[in-house]
């Protein structure tokens, strides 16, 4: 899963990333676009493996992007779709039977693949397509784009969350810093340097 998720596309990027920067006139440069997931931001019961290789490839993209210099205009977008009706649910999926510790009506895993058996899909790949081609000619595209209700509400619902815990353990944060730290200080040069 990894060497496919994550290793494949981070080959492309890098072969992307020249041709962008040596064989395009200078300033043309150029967008990559990297296939995510709304599980490359949210891990899910049964596809930790998976979930694992997405959350890498967005790491990546989001690094990669920052080393890019401003004059040779080449931008790293991270795709996340939903459930879009194509095959990755279909005749391409491997199903393997639950672990029999796991194999129990309250587990997860198993409450997860009742939750998704049989479901139809909400996205149009061909509408995706567009959606896509649109991404990449925008002259400062976002960061990370989700594709289709069920992607936007998903990673919507999970950066609130981030957000709710990150608001209710501050202070737990700032007691391990070193004796003398101005965390005032420090969250104003952070935020300074995130804009």
């Amino acid at each position: 899963m990894v060497e496919t998720l994550f290793w494949g596309p981070v080959h492309v990027t890098k072969e992307a990333i020249k041709f962008l920067r040596d064989v395009n006139p200078p300033g043309h440069g150029g967008r990559v676009l990297n296939i995510s997931s709304a599980g490359g931001y949210i891990g899910n019961a049964t596809r930790a493996y998976y979930n694992a290789g997405k959350f890498a490839l967005e790491g990546f993209t989001e690094s990669f992007t920052k080393e890019m210099l401003p004059e040779w205009n080449i931008k790293g977008v991270i795709i996340e779709p939903g459930g879009f009706r194509t095959e990755w649910g279909g005749s391409s999926m491997l199903h393997l039977p639950v672990h029999p510790a796991y194999d129990k009506p309250h587990a997860p895993a198993v409450r997860f693949r009742e939750m998704t058996k049989g479901a139809v899909f909400i996205g149009d790949p061909r509408k995706a397509t567009r959606a896509m081609m649109q991404v990449a000619s925008m002259a400062d595209p976002p960061l990370r784009v989700q594709l289709g209700t069920d992607a936007l509400m998903l990673v919507r619902n999970k950066a609130r969350m981030t957000l709710r815990d990150n608001e209710r353990f501050e202070e737990l944060a700032h007691s391990t810093n070193a004796d003398g730290v101005d965390r005032d200080q420090v969250m104003e040069k952070l935020a300074e340097a995130s804009r």
